[in-house]
């Protein structure tokens, strides 16, 4: 697959240079593949180093809850569990590898390192994006491996136009040690939410900066290097279904094909660079130090938005994100016919606009209010915090 918004003039013709170089050199063969098992340190495929993002994290489930709907509709403190089960993105035991390519790569060929050493190849295909990002010049590759080897060691080598030579694009090598991805990330700046004890709606924003462009701040992560950041709209058209159940699990990016308002890399040197104990981005910050803007787009003020931040370690390995904040952590509200499910969605809700107001503010009239989830039908689902479904079944 040939990508014509990442290809000048220039690169084409480098590109059917090499080919013909490597057509002299080899005969009719396009691949490199060669290795020493026996070699160390173990031997890479052959390339060189470009600014491809090898990311990995083994497997790691979500939790999805059943309740039967008792006493009053919605959820209340009479309501049992009757279901608790988990669902992984493949399955127990299986490493899932992402890149963000920068390159001029078309499609990637996967290795891993053996038992015995070296690299083999471990997709007899190359794989391709699933996703391209104009701005950035970024495309999203997906893989995994469902019996990996004792060393979980990959490197990823790009194909240019199907051809490979000793000038293909190598991503970073990254080697997995983790078993599970932690979802403990702790986000610092408002959320958005729904109402308060007294009924009313609870105005809460991401902090505002006086350029207009809210704030993201959060907990530095130990031993993360970087850290992807992620907003897209709140919106049924985009985030649903299958989609909705899946961005509960520990992928770095999404992958769903929809409008981002930002999707970004930033190194904790970037975040740092404020404060190093509260780390922080601007969302339409200029990057430094590293970081690189994939996507951005202009927000909407009084609009509702999903933010996902996962951690990046040196060894390109996933180590937690937005998911179990027990006060701004996202949950999904289902409701079935004679029961609700509830599951975490690994963002949390951003509503762009002005702050709290810190001062006391005008005198609210107090309600009664009504149990979350009262007003959905059937099928229908809402996004609320973990916080407020633990307070409707007060436990």
């Amino acid at each position: 697959m040939s990508h014509p918004t990442r290809r000048p003039l220039g690169a084409l013709v480098t590109a059917a240079l090499l080919a013909l170089g490597a057509f002299a050199l080899g005969g009719c063969a396009n691949k490199i593949t060669s290795y020493d098992p026996s070699q160390r340190p173990p031997v890479f495929p052959a390339g060189i180093p470009a600014d491809a993002k090898l990311m990995l994290y083994m497997d790691t489930p979500n939790r999805r809850l059943e309740y039967a709907d008792l006493g009053l509709p919605g959820v209340t403190p009479e309501d049992t569990l009757i279901s608790d089960q988990v669902f992984y993105e493949t399955g127990p035991g299986v490493v899932q590898g992402t890149i963000v390519d920068f390159s001029n790569a078309s499609s990637f060929d996967i290795f891993r390192e053996e038992n015995g050493g070296g690299y083999g190849e471990l997709t007899t295909v190359p794989i391709q994006p699933v996703k391209k990002w104009l701005l950035g010049q970024a495309e999203l590759y997906r893989f995994q491996d469902p019996a990996p080897v004792a060393s979980r060691s990959y490197i990823a080598r790009g194909e240019v136009s199907g051809i490979v030579n000793a000038q293909s694009p190598l991503s970073n090598v990254s080697q997995l040690s983790l078993q599970q991805v932690a979802g403990d990330l702790q986000f610092y700046s408002f959320v958005a939410s729904h109402n308060g004890p007294d009924g009313n709606p609870v105005n809460t924003s991401p902090r505002d900066t006086l350029t207009g462009h809210f704030l993201m701040q959060w907990k530095p992560v130990p031993n993360a290097v970087a850290y992807w950041l992620s907003v897209v709209p709140l919106t049924d058209a985009y985030l649903q279904g299958p989609a909705l159940l899946k961005s509960g699990l520990p992928r770095p990016v999404f992958p769903e094909r929809f409008p981002e308002y930002l999707v970004a890399y930033v190194t904790a040197q970037d975040a740092a660079a404020r404060n190093p104990d509260t780390l922080t981005w601007e969302i339409q910050q200029r990057p430094a130090f590293g970081s690189q803007i994939v996507d951005s787009a202009r927000y909407v003020i009084g609009n509702q938005y999903a933010l996902r931040i996962a951690a990046i370690d040196a060894q390109g390995q996933v180590l937690t994100y937005t998911r179990d904040d027990a006060q701004k952590a996202a949950y999904a509200l289902q409701r079935t016919n004679t029961s609700y499910i509830i599951f975490p969605l690994g963002y949390v809700i951003v509503k762009a606009g002005l702050p709290p107001d810190a001062g006391a503010g005008p005198a609210r009239l107090m309600v009664a209010r009504r149990p979350l989830g009262t007003d959905l039908r059937p099928g229908q689902t809402m996004v609320t915090t973990l916080a407020e479904i633990r307070a409707a079944l007060k436990r």
